[in-house]
């Protein structure tokens, strides 16, 4: 990055990708929407980089994430577990019924 600024004074430039750039370039593009074509890869690895989002928000961002999903499974073992409350009720009174029944028949 040490060699002259006179390619940044030009208004396009055209760059060669080494094999192993323009792997990642293709992953990037995948990544990005179908059919991108290279130059609109670059655009998104620009955009990527000049992000005001940091690291520490992309991990805040996770973290709220990963306490969503905590949540929502904390919600779930409630709710199973208030169905399997509902169910040995339900359980419960099918026998009591089930008794009834069996004695009625039985007179």
């Amino acid at each position: 990055m040490g060699k002259s600024n006179e390619p940044w004074s030009r208004t396009q430039l055209t760059i060669r990708l080494t094999g192993r750039r323009k792997q990642l370039l293709l992953k990037l593009a995948a990544l990005a929407e179908p059919g991108c074509t290279p130059g609109e890869a670059i655009d998104v690895a620009i955009r990527t980089a000049l992000d005001e989002r940091g690291p520490g928000e992309l991990e805040a961002r996770m973290q709220s994430v990963e306490d969503t999903l905590e949540a929502m499974d904390s919600e779930r073992r409630f709710e199973a577990a208030r169905i399997e409350r509902a169910l040995k009720k339900l359980e419960s009174g099918v026998a009591a019924l089930h008794a009834l029944i069996a004695e009625l028949a039985g007179e």
